[in-house]
């Protein structure tokens, strides 16, 4: 403990070198902790004081309640003189647990959970230590109550009180609770209360409530995770249009957060058979608790028929530890279009004809067309003199 006090020079005369020593004799009930056998100071001017702090260790054999400490001081003043004073100082309320005192102390010397992450809604087996401070009386019929305000913490089996009939003195009992977390539970630490009401002997009734014993609290934080609730809902592809094999088509999903916290820095991706159109991942952001985000992806299938592929949406949760959830969906996915002639139906390249073999050699087509003048001219000149002589024949029958 430290002890605190002022040192106040009353006289006008400045002192200086002064040391402030602790008076002890076997026994004592305090001692120094520093290795310095006194507390040094450069001087004091009359009339002015100094506050002086000292590290003390309380003896076992200090009785419990006001305690006197004895000091020393030596100071030289102006002439250069040596001079010396004592004093004392009275320390009230002391308590002790060592053999000069008569009353057990219980403390809760160790605790753990065999879970690392106790998990919203998950159950886990709370360990702790009962020990007996005491080295010389024992605690007996002791009364022990593990309890939360908010039940965020709470016993599966049986009752949260369970009785020890007795500690030794120096002795340590080892104790185990099954405990579940509370479903709805949100990522913090929680106070576990554990309160030991005991007896032990030679105790006297409380003057108050006519109650013998004492009791001890201890208070343990716990650190609950929360469980959070993601879920992934109405995944659909080709939602505006009949989605068709490497072309980029709209893929949308429902993304809810149904916790108690903020998820956050949201993203997603697909695997299977269909990919991104535009880089590795589609960012959300953070989700609150209890709201929900509407997702449109653009995605290209790259098969036709019926295409399989998982949404990967990847979060961060209350504990900033990084969770993945998966959601698989199937598209009919068409082929893609092809014109029967196999061109192009932009029309922006002209077509060009191919050119054509000749049937004849062209020898062979010169001879041909002399035949035919040759045959055609005498036949056209007889019919033309055939229809000329009709004609005048026509002309005398008339006249």
């Amino acid at each position: 403990m430290d002890v605190s006090f002022d040192l106040e020079n009353k006289s006008k005369i400045n002192i200086k070198e002064i040391k402030v020593s602790i008076v002890s004799a076997e026994g004592a009930s305090f001692t120094p902790m520093n290795s310095e056998p006194y507390q040094y100071i450069d001087k004091l001017d009359g009339l002015k004081k100094k506050r002086i702090t000292i590290p003390l260790s309380v003896s076992e054999n200090a009785p419990e309640g006001t305690n006197s400490l004895n000091l020393k001081l030596d100071y030289k003043v102006a002439n250069g003189k040596t001079q010396s004073d004592t004093a004392t100082l009275f320390i009230q309320n002391v308590q002790n647990s060592g053999i000069g005192s008569s009353k057990p102390k219980l403390i809760i010397s160790n605790f753990s959970t065999d879970n690392e992450e106790l998990r919203a809604g998950n159950t886990f087996n709370f360990n702790f230590d009962i020990k007996n401070t005491h080295s010389s009386v024992d605690a007996r019929n002791i009364k022990v109550t593990v309890s939360q305000a908010d039940n965020v913490f709470s016993v599966t089996k049986g009752s949260n009180t369970f009785y020890i009939t007795e500690i030794p003195a120096g002795e340590t009992v080892q104790n185990t609770l099954e405990l579940r977390v509370k479903a709805d539970a949100t990522t913090k630490a929680y106070p576990l209360e554990i309160t030991m009401e005991y007896e032990y002997e030679g105790a006297e009734p409380n003057p108050q409530t006519g109650e013998i014993g004492e009791t001890a609290k201890e208070t343990i934080n716990l650190q609950a995770v929360e469980n959070s609730r993601p879920v992934v809902d109405n995944v659909v592809v080709g939602s505006w249009d009949a989605p068709v094999v490497n072309q980029p088509t709209a893929l949308t999903f429902e993304f809810f957060n149904m916790g108690k916290s903020t998820l956050n820095n949201v993203h997603a991706t697909v695997e299977g058979d269909y990919s991104l159109s535009t880089g590795n991942m589609y960012f959300i952001g953070n989700v609150e608790a209890g709201s929900q985000e509407y997702a449109e992806l653009e995605v290209i299938p790259t098969m036709e028929g019926q295409a399989k592929g998982t949404l990967v949406v990847t979060f961060e949760d209350s504990n900033g530890d990084e969770v993945t959830i998966k959601k698989e969906f199937e598209g009919m996915i068409q082929g893609e279009f092809v014109p029967q002639n196999g061109g192009d139906m932009g029309g922006d390249i002209p077509v060009v004809d191919t050119a054509k073999h000749p049937i004849l050699p062209v020898w062979a087509f010169v001879l041909l067309q002399i035949a035919i003048l040759v045959i055609i001219t005498p036949v056209t000149r007889k019919v033309k003199l055939g229809l000329y002589r009709r004609k005048l024949r026509k002309q005398e029958e008339a006249e």
